[in-house]
Protein backbone atom coordinates (compact mmCIF):
# COMPACT_ATOMS: atom_id res chain seq x y z
CA UNK A 1 0.00 0.00 0.00
CA UNK A 2 1.48 3.40 -0.89
CA UNK A 3 2.08 5.75 2.02
CA UNK A 4 -0.73 8.22 2.69
CA UNK A 5 0.73 11.67 3.18
CA UNK A 6 -0.66 14.26 5.57
CA UNK A 7 -2.37 17.23 3.98
CA UNK A 8 -2.60 20.90 4.88
CA UNK A 9 -6.30 20.35 5.59
CA UNK A 10 -5.56 18.30 8.71
CA UNK A 11 -6.45 20.09 11.95
CA UNK A 12 -3.42 21.16 13.97
CA UNK A 13 -4.80 19.18 16.94
CA UNK A 14 -6.11 16.18 14.97
CA UNK A 15 -6.07 12.99 17.03
CA UNK A 16 -4.17 10.97 14.42
CA UNK A 17 -2.58 11.27 10.98
CA UNK A 18 -3.33 9.68 7.59
CA UNK A 19 -0.27 7.48 8.12
CA UNK A 20 -1.84 6.13 11.33
CA UNK A 21 -4.99 5.28 9.35
CA UNK A 22 -2.87 3.55 6.71
CA UNK A 23 -1.46 1.26 9.40
CA UNK A 24 -4.95 0.55 10.77
CA UNK A 25 -6.16 -0.43 7.29
CA UNK A 26 -3.55 -3.16 6.78
CA UNK A 27 -5.30 -6.21 5.37
CA UNK A 28 -8.44 -4.27 4.37
CA UNK A 29 -9.42 -3.11 0.90
CA UNK A 30 -8.14 0.43 0.42
CA UNK A 31 -8.56 0.99 -3.27
CA UNK A 32 -9.13 4.59 -4.23
CA UNK A 33 -7.47 5.88 -1.07
CA UNK A 34 -7.59 9.66 -0.98
CA UNK A 35 -5.35 11.53 1.47
CA UNK A 36 -7.83 14.41 1.39
CA UNK A 37 -10.78 12.15 2.21
CA UNK A 38 -8.90 10.52 5.07
CA UNK A 39 -7.76 13.86 6.49
CA UNK A 40 -11.37 15.06 6.43
CA UNK A 41 -12.52 11.96 8.30
CA UNK A 42 -9.79 12.48 10.91
CA UNK A 43 -10.95 16.08 11.35
CA UNK A 44 -14.55 14.92 11.61
CA UNK A 45 -13.75 12.37 14.31
CA UNK A 46 -11.68 14.90 16.26
CA UNK A 47 -14.45 17.51 16.20
CA UNK A 48 -17.21 15.01 16.96
CA UNK A 49 -15.64 13.72 20.16
CA UNK A 50 -14.35 16.93 21.75
CA UNK A 51 -16.41 19.34 23.80
CA UNK A 52 -20.01 18.61 24.85
CA UNK A 53 -20.51 16.22 21.91
CA UNK A 54 -18.86 13.41 23.90
CA UNK A 55 -15.69 14.01 25.92
CA UNK A 56 -16.88 17.19 27.69
CA UNK A 57 -13.40 18.62 27.27
CA UNK A 58 -11.46 20.61 24.68
CA UNK A 59 -8.45 18.88 23.16
CA UNK A 60 -5.87 21.41 22.00
CA UNK A 61 -3.17 22.51 24.46
CA UNK A 62 -3.30 26.29 24.15
CA UNK A 63 -3.72 29.29 26.43
CA UNK A 64 -7.41 30.12 26.93
CA UNK A 65 -9.37 32.84 28.69
CA UNK A 66 -12.90 32.08 29.86
CA UNK A 67 -15.49 34.00 31.86
CA UNK A 68 -17.86 32.11 34.15
CA UNK A 69 -21.27 33.06 35.50
CA UNK A 70 -21.29 32.24 39.21
CA UNK A 71 -24.47 31.32 41.07
CA UNK A 72 -25.29 32.66 44.52
CA UNK A 73 -27.59 30.15 46.29
CA UNK A 74 -28.62 32.84 48.80
CA UNK A 75 -28.95 35.76 46.41
CA UNK A 76 -30.37 36.92 43.06
CA UNK A 77 -28.14 34.74 40.86
CA UNK A 78 -29.58 31.33 41.70
CA UNK A 79 -30.11 30.36 38.03
CA UNK A 80 -26.51 30.79 36.89
CA UNK A 81 -24.45 27.84 35.84
CA UNK A 82 -21.53 27.40 38.26
CA UNK A 83 -21.53 27.01 42.03
CA UNK A 84 -19.62 29.65 44.02
CA UNK A 85 -16.96 27.35 45.47
CA UNK A 86 -16.17 24.97 42.59
CA UNK A 87 -15.80 25.62 38.84
CA UNK A 88 -14.71 23.03 36.22
CA UNK A 89 -12.57 24.27 33.33
CA UNK A 90 -13.27 22.95 29.81
CA UNK A 91 -9.68 22.00 28.89
CA UNK A 92 -7.55 19.77 31.09
CA UNK A 93 -5.11 18.62 32.37
CA UNK A 94 -3.70 21.99 33.30
CA UNK A 95 -0.21 22.59 31.92
CA UNK A 96 2.61 23.34 34.36
CA UNK A 97 5.86 25.27 34.09
CA UNK A 98 9.34 23.88 34.64
CA UNK A 99 8.91 24.09 38.40
CA UNK A 100 5.61 22.21 38.36
CA UNK A 101 3.44 25.28 38.92
CA UNK A 102 0.10 25.29 37.06
CA UNK A 103 -0.21 27.85 34.28
CA UNK A 104 -3.33 29.61 35.50
CA UNK A 105 -4.51 33.04 36.68
CA UNK A 106 -7.88 33.80 38.29
CA UNK A 107 -9.85 36.99 38.90
CA UNK A 108 -13.08 37.15 40.95
CA UNK A 109 -15.33 40.22 40.76
CA UNK A 110 -19.09 40.73 40.83
CA UNK A 111 -18.45 44.12 39.18
CA UNK A 112 -16.50 42.40 36.37
CA UNK A 113 -13.33 44.34 37.12
CA UNK A 114 -10.28 42.18 36.49
CA UNK A 115 -7.20 43.88 37.96
CA UNK A 116 -4.59 43.34 40.67
CA UNK A 117 -7.17 43.97 43.38
CA UNK A 118 -9.49 41.21 42.18
CA UNK A 119 -6.80 38.71 41.21
CA UNK A 120 -6.69 35.66 43.48
CA UNK A 121 -3.50 34.03 44.74
CA UNK A 122 -2.98 30.36 43.95
CA UNK A 123 -3.01 28.15 47.09
CA UNK A 124 -4.32 31.09 49.14
CA UNK A 125 -7.60 32.11 47.52
CA UNK A 126 -8.03 28.98 45.41
CA UNK A 127 -6.40 25.77 44.25
CA UNK A 128 -6.67 23.75 41.04
CA UNK A 129 -7.00 20.02 40.44
CA UNK A 130 -4.45 19.76 37.62
CA UNK A 131 -5.74 16.49 36.15
CA UNK A 132 -9.48 17.22 36.38
CA UNK A 133 -9.24 20.97 35.80
CA UNK A 134 -11.48 21.96 38.72
CA UNK A 135 -11.05 25.32 40.48
CA UNK A 136 -11.85 25.26 44.20
CA UNK A 137 -12.04 28.02 46.79
CA UNK A 138 -9.90 27.57 49.90
CA UNK A 139 -10.61 28.21 53.55
CA UNK A 140 -14.38 28.30 53.14
CA UNK A 141 -14.27 31.28 50.77
CA UNK A 142 -16.54 31.66 47.77
CA UNK A 143 -16.06 33.16 44.34
CA UNK A 144 -17.86 36.44 43.75
CA UNK A 145 -21.35 35.87 42.35
CA UNK A 146 -22.88 37.25 39.18
CA UNK A 147 -22.64 37.12 35.38
CA UNK A 148 -19.01 36.82 34.19
CA UNK A 149 -17.87 37.25 37.77
CA UNK A 150 -14.98 34.83 37.35
CA UNK A 151 -12.21 35.29 34.77
CA UNK A 152 -9.72 32.46 34.25
CA UNK A 153 -6.68 32.40 31.97
CA UNK A 154 -4.98 29.01 31.76
CA UNK A 155 -3.14 26.59 29.51
CA UNK A 156 -4.53 23.09 29.27
CA UNK A 157 -5.63 20.24 27.01
CA UNK A 158 -4.63 16.79 25.78
CA UNK A 159 -3.18 17.39 22.31
CA UNK A 160 -0.08 19.42 21.52
CA UNK A 161 -0.70 21.48 18.34
CA UNK A 162 1.24 20.29 15.31
CA UNK A 163 3.27 23.50 15.13
CA UNK A 164 4.57 22.83 18.67
CA UNK A 165 5.14 19.09 18.35
CA UNK A 166 8.61 17.76 17.52
CA UNK A 167 6.93 14.92 15.56
CA UNK A 168 3.55 15.30 13.89
CA UNK A 169 2.51 11.76 14.85
CA UNK A 170 3.29 12.19 18.56
CA UNK A 171 0.96 14.99 19.63
CA UNK A 172 -1.93 12.99 21.14
CA UNK A 173 -2.01 10.25 23.80
CA UNK A 174 -1.14 6.96 22.13
CA UNK A 175 -4.43 5.21 22.86
CA UNK A 176 -6.49 8.15 21.57
CA UNK A 177 -4.40 8.29 18.41
CA UNK A 178 -4.92 4.58 17.81
CA UNK A 179 -8.67 4.83 18.50
CA UNK A 180 -9.01 7.67 16.00
CA UNK A 181 -7.12 5.69 13.36
CA UNK A 182 -9.30 2.60 13.94
CA UNK A 183 -12.55 4.55 13.60
CA UNK A 184 -11.44 6.48 10.52
CA UNK A 185 -10.26 3.25 8.88
CA UNK A 186 -13.67 1.69 9.57
CA UNK A 187 -15.50 4.70 8.12
CA UNK A 188 -13.25 4.79 5.08
CA UNK A 189 -13.65 1.08 4.36
CA UNK A 190 -17.45 1.33 4.16
CA UNK A 191 -17.66 4.89 2.85
CA UNK A 192 -19.49 3.89 -0.36
CA UNK A 193 -22.28 2.21 1.61
CA UNK A 194 -23.09 5.21 3.80
CA UNK A 195 -26.14 7.36 3.19
CA UNK A 196 -25.60 11.04 2.44
CA UNK A 197 -25.84 13.85 4.95
CA UNK A 198 -23.82 17.04 4.49
CA UNK A 199 -21.36 17.82 7.28
CA UNK A 200 -19.11 20.89 7.16
CA UNK A 201 -15.43 20.49 8.03
CA UNK A 202 -13.51 23.19 9.91
CA UNK A 203 -11.10 24.89 7.54
CA UNK A 204 -13.24 24.28 4.49
CA UNK A 205 -14.69 21.31 2.67
CA UNK A 206 -17.35 18.76 3.58
CA UNK A 207 -17.92 15.05 3.80
CA UNK A 208 -21.07 12.94 3.81
CA UNK A 209 -21.95 10.27 6.37
CA UNK A 210 -25.29 8.89 7.50
CA UNK A 211 -24.43 8.29 11.15
CA UNK A 212 -20.91 9.55 11.90
CA UNK A 213 -21.37 9.26 15.66
CA UNK A 214 -21.74 5.46 15.54
CA UNK A 215 -18.39 4.26 16.86
CA UNK A 216 -16.65 0.94 17.24
CA UNK A 217 -17.00 -0.54 20.72
CA UNK A 218 -13.22 -0.56 21.22
CA UNK A 219 -13.02 3.10 20.19
CA UNK A 220 -15.78 4.11 22.58
CA UNK A 221 -14.01 2.24 25.40
CA UNK A 222 -10.87 4.31 24.84
CA UNK A 223 -12.84 7.57 24.66
CA UNK A 224 -14.52 6.76 27.96
CA UNK A 225 -11.12 6.81 29.68
CA UNK A 226 -10.91 10.53 28.88
CA UNK A 227 -14.58 11.43 29.17
CA UNK A 228 -15.46 13.95 31.88
CA UNK A 229 -18.55 12.81 33.81
CA UNK A 230 -18.54 15.47 36.53
CA UNK A 231 -20.15 18.17 34.39
CA UNK A 232 -20.41 19.51 30.86
CA UNK A 233 -17.64 21.41 29.09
Amino acid sequence: MPEIAATEQLLSYALCTPSDVQIAMQGRPATGSSPQQIARLINLFTELVQGPQYLNRLLEIIERTSYFDIADPCGPYTTLRHYRARVPLPAMPIAVDGDGNPLIEVWSSSARVYDDDTKLDLFEGYDIDIERGVLRCLGGCQFAAGPRALKVTWTGGLVTPASDAPKRDAIAPEDLRHACAMQVAAWFTVRKDLAVDSIAIPGGGAISLSDPTKMLAAVRAVLNRYRVFTGPC
